[in-house]
């Protein structure tokens, strides 16, 4: 939804820890999720950013699977706001999508979720609404199993978001009128607007967050593409390893030192300290030459200074990797009952990102029925990657270019340029989920859509933004 459309609706409808501390777990009483402005200094700049902060002063979330996820969001902004629990699969009503799922907390309100966490692993919760999500309106949010976290395992979140310092409706202004901007965005083929830094942990390598560790000890990182418009490279560097979950999802383990992680996408990886010293752990931005990252060292360890900026462009994903990852747990073997093809198309000139041809919220939604094994192809006929998340459900990657595999499990899938990827997912979930590309600025162009569950009642504003009928229509 783009910017001005988002102000008239929303103006006709507001009625001390370590900033990722694992420490605590979620409790049965409510807890509250405070969004509120804070000041962040970023390499001699002050900048006033968003922060997502718990009831414990941490940042985020961190639960068991099988308790209640029991919070209050309270909007200590000026701006109205939702936030989305990304990859849970919730009840529809508490999925925080702007009028598909609820109307927007207006500044000064709160909203109550309330739902069982049914899952394990590394998700986590950013805004919904307008351009917030580009002034680190994100957090990360971890489930543990029923047991807690694996003994002798310490877990370690590195949520790594991209940063520009000018304003983001400066931003979308230069993107949508160039004519009247007097912002010029050098952007590229793989990055619309190229960040300035990028932050790990809301650090930079100027001054990283370093993680003491002891020889011996067994790490569990858990790694969050929180970047609005940069696909990244996980850099684990000499450390042997192994990459055994993706958005939440166990996989197949596979070794590495450098795992494509795209926006919005996470990654697990497990390695032990082999020695006394540092081990950087570093996020490289695709199609930038700008890192990040965080610091394992001993005890004594000294730590070495990396720069910020490399003397090279970090070269362009390819789909090598994807087709190396397998479902630990793949769908069952049946026959699909709904089949849909999403041509994702798109107009630098007019800046206009499109699904068949239609921009949110006049896309046409794709009608499924409880039950149905459905497939989407993502045919991207443009020259941008559009990493595609899907809300409410997992899916799996069964298809890359026509090429049948038995891909892995995730709720986000970077569909790169001129390319095919067909997924599949059992529609368990009954609600309207939104579907889109979770490039930022993409989505606020109007690159969104929705699943929509045959006999599930349609919310009258989502009806009026849409003007869709409330009921499906005949097939």
């Amino acid at each position: 939804m783009n910017v001005s459309t988002f102000k008239t609706l929303a103006l006709t409808s507001l009625a001390a820890l370590p900033l990722y501390s694992v420490a605590s777990y979620a409790a049965q009483k409510p807890i509250t999720l405070t969004v509120h402005n804070t000041q962040l200094k970023i390499d001699g700049h002050n900048e006033t950013v968003y922060q997502i902060t718990n009831s414990d002063g941490s940042n985020g979330f961190v639960g068991r699977e099988g308790e209640d996820f029991n919070a209050i969001v309270k909007n200590d902004t000026n701006k109205p706001i939702t936030l989305h629990w990304h990859g849970l699969v919730e009840p529809n009503k508490e999925d925080g999508v702007p009028y598909v799922t609820q109307l927007p907390i207006p500044p000064n309100g709160q909203q109550h979720y309330q739902f069982k966490l049914n899952q394990t692993g590394t998700y986590w919760m950013h805004s919904h609404v307008g351009l917030e999500e580009a002034r680190l309106m994100g957090a990360p949010f971890i489930i543990y199993p029923k047991s807690g976290p694996q003994k002798g395992v310490k877990n370690v979140t590195m949520m790594v978001q991209d940063f520009n310092y000018n304003a983001p409706d400066q931003i979308w202004n230069a993107l949508t009128k160039p004519n009247e901007s007097t912002l010029k965005i050098n952007g590229n083929e793989i990055n619309d607007v190229p960040p300035d830094v990028l932050l790990a942990n809301r650090h930079t390598l100027k001054q990283p967050e370093v993680i003491r560790v002891k020889v011996g000890e067994k790490i569990r990182l858990r790694f969050i593409n929180g970047a609005t418009d940069t696909n990244l490279y996980l850099n684990i560097g000499q450390l042997k390893n192994q990459l055994v979950a993706v958005d939440g999802q166990n996989v197949k383990p596979i070794k590495g030192n450098n795992y494509q992680v795209a926006i919005a996408q996470r990654s697990d990886v497990e390695f032990t300290i082999p020695h006394k010293g540092a081990f950087p752990i570093l996020a490289e931005g695709e199609g930038t030459n700008l890192r990040s990252g965080i610091i394992f060292a001993t005890e004594g360890a000294k730590i070495p200074n990396i720069s910020e900026k490399v003397n090279k462009q970090y070269p362009e994903y390819n789909y090598k990797q994807l087709m190396s990852l397998h479902a630990s747990k793949p769908l069952a073997k049946r026959k699909v009952d709904e089949h849909y093809t999403l041509n994702l198309t798109g107009d630098m000139t007019k800046y206009a990102w499109d699904i068949n041809g239609k921009t949110w919220p006049n896309t046409s939604p794709l009608w499924v029925s409880k039950d149905d094994r459905v497939e989407v192809t993502l045919n991207n006929e443009s020259m941008m990657p559009h990493p595609m998340h899907l809300h409410g459900t997992d899916f799996q990657i069964v298809s890359v270019n026509g090429k049948a595999t038995d891909g892995p499990m995730r709720d986000t899938v970077n569909v790169l340029p001129h390319s095919k990827i067909t997924i599949a997912f059992d529609a368990k979930n009954p609600g309207i989920w939104a579907f889109h590309c979770h490039i930022l600025w993409h989505a606020e162009a109007g690159m969104m859509t929705t699943v929509r569950y045959r006999n599930y009642p349609a919310p009258q504003y989502y009806l009026n933004l849409t003007h869709q009928t409330a009921t499906a229509p005949q097939a």
